[in-house]
């Protein structure tokens, strides 16, 4: 069983001050010398789930990273004049972007009863929060290509969800993989009645063109908004539009998706 009841929800969490209690009970008759060896790789495994639940729910998606979602550098300036060196400045650059939600209480019911039912994030979700640390570090060809993958994993599933409840017409999911991504969105909602076009089009548009840069980021390392005159946060900040698309997917998926499923 895993015990939230002591630890109350708040604002963004970082890996080095959450502490949790987890209480496990078992009827199986393990030594005394035995026991840590025995359950220290399931509170692992628990504390792995909650961990990406966070992730997930309030995408505070630097939690696991060795940084902050927003992190600063530091750096002195200095100027030699024959073989001295004399301290001209010092400064600092913080880079990042603000994209989290505060954990509440809802959140927290949520998320503990996911853990308490054995339910895992999708991975879609998990390639989502991926991008965004790729974001936050600069690495913005790694980005689209994250953020690309989790639009086309969560598409696929949703199908595939809906094929398996046989609430909709039988599919053959072979050929569907094989379909481009703007036919597979399409073929949600034909299924629905509700098209995604209809539900934003400013973010169908958005999330077509980013899969299409995802291909081009794959294949030529090319990202057309990027300009090299602009510092790497300028053109991080470009991708801010097409994040926020993803959400609106994600959100037009959820509602298919209990439609169909």
């Amino acid at each position: 069983m895993f015990d939230l009841s002591r630890l109350k929800p708040g604002g963004a969490l970082s890996l080095e001050t959450t502490m949790l209690s987890i209480q496990m009970e078992s009827s199986l008759q393990v030594p005394e010398d035995k026991i840590s060896h025995s359950y220290e790789p399931v509170a692992v495994e628990i504390f792995n789930h909650f961990k990406s639940w966070v992730r997930v729910l309030t995408r505070q998606y630097w939690i696991g990273y060795q940084w902050s979602a927003f992190s600063r550098q530091d750096f002195n300036v200095n100027v030699t004049i024959g073989e001295v060196k004399k301290p001209l400045g010092i400064g600092g650059v913080v880079f990042g972007f603000d994209y989290w939600k505060r954990l509440d209480q809802a959140t927290w019911s949520a998320l503990g009863e996911k853990l308490a039912k054995g339910r895992l994030p999708s991975a879609g979700q998990l390639f989502f929060c991926d991008g965004l640390v790729d974001m936050g570090t600069g690495d913005l060809a790694q980005a689209v290509i994250e953020l690309g993958a989790a639009c086309e994993l969560e598409v696929y599933s949703t199908i595939a969800d809906a094929h398996l409840s046989r609430k909709a017409a039988p599919m053959d999911l072979k050929k569907v993989e094989w379909l481009k991504f703007a036919r597979k969105v399409k073929l949600i909602g034909s299924l629905t009645g509700n098209s995604f076009k209809r539900f934003d089009a400013g973010a169908a548009r958005l999330v077509v063109k980013l899969y299409g840069m995802r291909g081009a980021a794959i294949h030529r390392a090319d990202l057309p908004f990027v300009d090299k005159s602009k510092n790497p946060m300028w053109n991080a900040s470009q991708l801010i539009r097409f994040v926020r698309a993803c959400e609106r997917l994600f959100e037009w998926l959820d509602i298919q998706r209990s439609a169909l499923v």
